[in-house]
């Protein structure tokens, strides 16, 4: 395989792991001070967080396995970051708790797809060495570039950008994953 196909792959495995961080680090950071400045109570913007690892922690364990045993473990990623981007979408134009709350479930749903498939593949693809640092890697770039391109849209243009930009880079993992061929993993477990 060419060296140029070698890092398009690599890119392709750990866009969903980018997007991931990206969405954390913009819509996880600034999803409090959005909820209080809408006049969430503190109990509820405490709530947002905590639907989300309620939802996120159990069903990055479920996904995992289902990947493990699935055809095509690119489909399920696709879907998760297609449910991803659709629920930072929406968070734009909500601004009361339950709602809000409902699309926070959404989000640790779709973003569930993510670690374990793309980790899978990419520790298949590189060796497991090298596989966890791309994965490092995308964590870190995604977090970083979230937290700051996303304050820097609040401040410059507003929140609902925020909120686009985290639902498009999901938008753009989606497409891509759904057009990748991600190594199967075949689990023992």
């Amino acid at each position: 395989m060419s060296g140029e196909r070698s890092k398009l792959r690599v890119i392709e495995y750990g866009l969903p792991v980018f997007a991931y961080m990206y969405t954390v680090g913009s819509v996880g950071f600034w999803l409090s001070l959005y909820a209080k400045i809408n006049g969430f109570s503190y109990l509820q913007v405490q709530l947002l967080a905590t639907v989300y690892f309620l939802v996120i922690t159990p069903s990055t364990l479920i996904v995992g396995r289902l990947g493990d045993r699935s055809e095509r473990p690119n489909r399920i990623v696709a879907v998760g970051m297609l449910l991803n981007a659709l629920a930072v979408y929406l968070m734009a134009h909500l601004t009361k708790p339950t709602p809000l709350m409902g699309t926070r479930i959404i989000q640790a749903l779709g973003l569930s797809t993510s670690f374990p498939i793309a980790l899978g593949a990419l520790s298949l693809y590189l060796g497991v060495s090298r596989g966890v640092g791309v994965n490092a890697f995308m964590m870190a770039a995604g977090m970083a570039s979230g937290s700051i391109v996303g304050g820097l849209l609040i401040t410059y243009i507003g929140f609902e950008w925020m909120f686009y930009s985290a639902s498009l880079i999901s938008l753009l993992a989606s497409i891509v994953s759904l057009s990748t061929s991600f190594p199967r993993v075949r689990s023992r477990i």
